[in-house]
């Protein structure tokens, strides 16, 4: 009896220990579950809370006194198919305790005899987290960022985009994305779309131009990419930086570097007018002197009376040349320094007239036809001035023209104007230097060989006296076919 006592003694102790270890087992596995950064229920067959850890406690804000004996499909969204998930994962949305909404993965385990072990294997939290600081990131970016679908219609726009355009995002989306950009800078967003969506590729963008809400104009540098989803481009991310204060100092200095170089080619292009002004103007008022000292000094030797006058008549002539020259270094000095002239009614035609018979001699000489079209007009201005302009425009006229040559004079009533036209059949002006031809002492052959005389200013005091009478003047012209001015005179 005394040998039963002790054996059952010895199993009692065994037993004893055996329910120690499973205790201490146990302690442990429920340590483990509630300390777990996992989510852990368990469920009965009937689906019914009958323990949740801590972390499960912490993801849904629900005590268990909330929800022990509860269905877990209260909390859960939607349809649930508990044998869908057993040793699979399954996205899961699920109500908190506030009403709030979250999102899990879920793994279902069958425990025999007992029910269901539900693991939130992986609480979207954290994607949550990352979600909402790359929004913050975003909205608060000082570049422009927006989302364009593939019909270009704009789907997102940052808070950048609001304060640079002056459009709220409720104007904006939906909306075509070319609608506030520059009419001229289209093609470029075009360039965009094709790069994006036929050749799926990223690329950055030359300047453009956008213009805001309140009608201004601003300059962007883009950089854009695809979006993908299963490899298929959905939409454009585009990410733009204003730049129109660099654009503007670019500009600025592209035009001041073109104004440099204009300035280098005018003083290059003056100082070889100037060498070719001093040898003309030179030769302009040496010549006729020279010429009358020549009759002169055969004058003096010369006995017959006849010859005698022929030769002064010559010199006269020379001399003529001379003051000629000189009235119109006078005219041009004047005229560039006049505010205004005195106005009185003035016959074009007899103007006119009074020219033609000036430079008949001329005309005679290169046996010149004169055709004339000349309506019988007056005109509020100063007399003087506007015979020395057209007689200037005459005189090219004749200078210039070929031998059995043509000019021909128009002049016709334009309601509040006078438009005076002359026409040659000479030599013509370069195209290259037709803009030219109004400077002062701008001749179309500066060398000391050219055929005609003359110091450039003809065209010049002409421009001048028009200018004077708030008029225009134009001339075009085509080279061995002639040249053609005209003028355009208001009548008051």
């Amino acid at each position: 009896m005394h040998e039963g006592i002790k054996s059952n003694s010895q199993v009692n102790d065994v037993l004893s220990k055996i329910i120690d270890k499973l205790k201490n087992i146990l302690t442990l596995y429920w340590e483990l579950l509630e300390n777990i950064p996992l989510g852990v229920v368990i469920l009965d067959k009937s689906l019914r809370i009958i323990y949740f850890n801590k972390s499960f406690e912490d993801i849904t804000n629900f005590s268990k006194k909330d929800l022990l004996g509860k269905k877990i499909t209260e909390i859960i969204k939607g349809e649930f198919d508990i044998e869908a998930c057993i040793d699979n994962y399954m996205k899961i949305t699920f109500i908190k305790k506030d009403g709030s909404e979250g999102v899990a993965k879920v793994k279902c385990s069958a425990l025999k005899d007992c029910g269901y072990q539900l693991t939130f294997f992986e609480i979207e939290e954290r994607a949550k987290e990352k979600e909402d600081l790359y929004r913050d990131i975003v909205e608060n970016a000082e570049d422009l960022m927006i989302i364009v679908s593939k019909n270009g219609r704009i789907k997102f726009i940052n808070k950048a985009v609001e304060k640079l355009t002056g459009y709220r995002r409720e104007e904006v989306i939906g909306k075509k994305c070319d609608f506030f950009v520059h009419p001229e800078d289209i093609p470029t967003i075009k360039g965009i779309f094709e790069d994006v969506f036929v050749r799926k590729k990223s690329g950055t963008t030359p300047y453009y131009r956008i213009i805001t809400k309140d009608g201004k104009i601003r300059t962007f540098y883009c950089k854009y990419m695809p979006l993908f989803k299963e490899k298929e481009v959905k939409a454009l991310l585009g990410i733009a930086r204003d730049v129109t204060e660099k654009a503007k100092i670019e500009e600025d200095l592209r035009k001041t570097c073109e104004n440099i170089k204009l300035a280098y080619m005018k003083i290059k292009e003056a100082e070889e007018l100037k060498r070719n002004i001093i040898s003309n103007v030179s030769h302009e008022l040496k010549t006729p002197i020279t010429i009358m000292k020549g009759y002169l000094e055969l004058a003096l030797e010369e006995k017959s009376v006849r010859e005698i006058k022929k030769l002064i008549r010559y010199s006269l002539k020379a001399l003529n040349r001379e003051l000629s020259t000189i009235e119109k270094f006078i005219t041009i000095s004047k005229l560039l320094s006049m505010e205004f002239i005195k106005k009185d009614k003035v016959n074009i035609k007899l103007m006119i007239e009074d020219c033609l018979a000036e430079l008949q001699d001329r005309i005679f000489e290169k046996k010149i036809t004169v055709e004339k079209s000349i309506e019988e007009l007056e005109i509020k201005g100063n007399e003087g001035y506007l015979k020395h302009a057209i007689l200037n425009i005459l005189d090219n006229a004749v200078k210039f023209n070929r031998e059995y040559g043509k000019i021909r004079i128009k002049v016709r009533d334009l309601g509040m104007f006078v438009e005076i036209v002359v026409e040659d059949t000479g030599i013509g002006i370069p195209r290259d230097k037709i803009d030219k031809v109004f400077e002062p002492m701008f001749q179309v052959d500066l060398s000391e060989k050219r055929k005609h005389g003359g110091l450039g200013l003809g065209l010049a005091i002409a421009r001048e006296v028009v200018k004077m009478h708030d008029g225009r003047i134009s001339i075009s012209s085509a080279v061995e076919k002639g040249t053609r001015v005209v003028i355009s005179l208001p009548k008051e």
